[in-house]
């Protein structure tokens, strides 16, 4: 569900909220708001499922992307942007989901940061998967 696509876009983010996001309290369909301190078993937050069936699309930790951070289309770049977001496009890679201590205000689908591999405050991983 996260793409490169911008929001509203029907290949990309659809700018609606993840399952777990704000729908309930903190914790019920996703480990946000650091209910919990730490990550959740990949078995919890089953309500949480997506339409696909997609467990904990969002929380636990940021997920990497292999998307290259750029603006989305249309975007014009401002204060405080220009400072805050602008330096990076191009340089980093796109994390999406939000972790276990992500508020759930911030846990949406177009939400996207890009934070450098090397940070060590950054609650950040990757989504792996087992092919049948």
């Amino acid at each position: 569900p996260w793409g490169d696509a911008a929001p509203g876009d029907a290949a990309g983010a659809t700018g609606a909220s993840a399952p777990g996001a704000g729908h309930a309290a903190p914790g019920v369909l996703a480990a946000l708001d650091a209910v919990q301190l730490g990550c959740s078993d990949v078995a919890a937050h089953g309500d949480g499922d997506s339409a696909a069936g997609c467990r904990q699309m969002i929380g636990n930790v940021w997920e990497w992307t292999d998307s290259p951070f750029y603006p989305f289309p249309g975007y014009l770049i401002d204060f405080p942007y220009k400072e805050y977001s602008a330096p990076w496009f191009g340089y980093r890679k796109v994390l999406k989901g939000g972790s276990w201590a992500t508020r759930p205000r911030f846990a949406y689908t177009n939400l996207r940061n890009y934070f450098p591999p090397d940070r060590r405050d950054v609650f950040a991983g990757f989504r792996t998967c087992a092919l049948r």
